[in-house]
């Protein structure tokens, strides 16, 4: 519990942290929310698919958690000003590198994909300071993980131990 409160406490820092922002927007989603970012929620919607109406160039923040999506669009190289993606509790089988075009983003969320097995080298996301697949297929940082400059948190389960 601890740590859930602790990460949605540096989720929200990172997010609190970036400028250069627009009047506050909700452009789809359920409850209030009172900072400067643009933002499209479309949890908990039964989405197979991205929803069209998220491909709009000023997201800033895009959480479409508990759906059934199974992979990212295209499109989301459309979505030059993304800094927050959340795709927790979701179908996803892999991650696009088209991710990679998207290059303000500072949060990925992909927590409870069990199918997820292996992350794209995200070297272009250079903005990158939080990445969470507890949940997914994923148990260790790849590789490339400790040469990124602003990653402050790679957080992964590690892989569960086999019963005899």
């Amino acid at each position: 519990m601890t740590r859930t409160i602790l990460l949605n406490i540096f989720c929200l820092l990172i997010v609190s942290l970036s400028y250069g922002q627009n009047k506050v927007k909700t452009l789809s989603g359920r409850g209030v929310y009172g900072g400067k970012y643009i933002v499209y929620d479309g949890s908990y919607n039964g989405y197979k698919k991205f929803p069209i109406d998220a491909n709009r160039r000023e997201i800033q923040i895009l959480i479409l958690d508990d759906n059934n999506i199974e992979k990212l669009p295209l499109w989301i190289s459309n979505l030059p000003n993304l800094r927050v993606l959340s795709l927790r509790n979701n179908n996803l089988k892999e991650i696009d590198p088209i991710i990679t075009s998207c290059t303000k983003l500072e949060v990925l969320l992909l927590s409870g994909n069990p199918n997820l097995t292996d992350l794209p080298v995200l070297w272009s996301c250079e903005n990158l300071r939080l990445i969470n697949v507890v949940g997914t297929g994923i148990h260790d940082a790849p590789n490339y993980v400790p040469m990124m400059k602003k990653l402050r948190y790679f957080r992964y389960s590690k892989k569960p131990k086999k019963r005899k």
